[in-house]
């Protein structure tokens, strides 16, 4: 929504701009150009009510969230092929291991001072770990093994990529960076109630349905008994 004070009414069929003055605005009529505000007062639109959509965070949420106190939503394209990739059986499965790992880890890592046997069994660990958060792809036969007590030292046995590559070549994923949040989906987070790939996916959801935000667990919480 731009600062220009005058709305203007969108012709799609022939894809031009009226300059006739708009006095009010008609259900089921395209607007353009006009401000928050002016929005706001024509339609009748007040507080939590609303819920508006936009592509661009600073552009189209920061202004009708913070001063207007409407509901949020963005719309973020490229979550679509994110949401493709987490759902690959090989990603998933190297994520589940990745987790399973680290438990492992900072479970048994306190043998390490009494037993070098141990500690060469928990530094593979690390190093696969290392591994896992960087590669995708991996030798079947590391995966499958059943002894989670193997040292895993082989290097040579590593075939892939890197796992940041298969969301952007340049800059990974949108959203993640390793354990955190990457700064667009922290302001994301902070200017926008919910976030989906495109408008029609809400055409779902019934109009009268309430999204709940998922309940995290803080660092000395556990996993499976976050109260309510």
């Amino acid at each position: 929504m731009t600062m220009q004070k005058i709305s203007r009414l969108y012709d799609p069929v022939h894809d031009v701009v009226s300059f006739v003055k708009v006095v009010r605005l008609e259900e089921g009529q395209i607007y353009c150009r006009g401000n928050i505000e002016d929005l706001s007062t024509r339609a009748g639109f007040k507080g939590k009510g609303v819920l508006y959509f936009g592509d661009h965070i600073y552009t189209d949420l920061a202004e009708p969230i913070l001063r207007l106190g409407w509901r949020t939503a963005a719309i973020v394209p490229e979550l679509a092929r994110e949401i493709r990739i987490q759902n690959d059986d090989l990603y998933r499965k190297n994520i589940q291991w990745l987790e399973m790992l680290t438990a492992i880890i900072e479970a048994y890592q306190s043998g390490v001072n009494q037993d070098p046997e141990a500690a060469n069994i928990i530094n593979g660990w690390r190093d696969e770990r290392s591994r896992l958060r960087l590669f995708r792809s991996y030798n079947s036969q590391i995966l499958c093994k059943s002894d989670r007590r193997l040292y895993l030292g082989n290097c040579s046995s590593l075939v892939g990529e890197n796992v940041k590559s298969l969301f952007n070549p340049q800059f990974g994923s949108l959203f993640r960076t390793f354990h955190n949040m990457t700064h667009f989906s922290r302001r994301m987070n902070r200017l926008s109630d919910v976030y989906t790939s495109r408008v029609p996916n809400m055409l779902k959801y019934d109009l009268k349905h309430c999204f709940f935000p998922r309940r995290n667990a803080l660092p000395h919480e556990n996993l499976h008994s976050v109260p309510v």
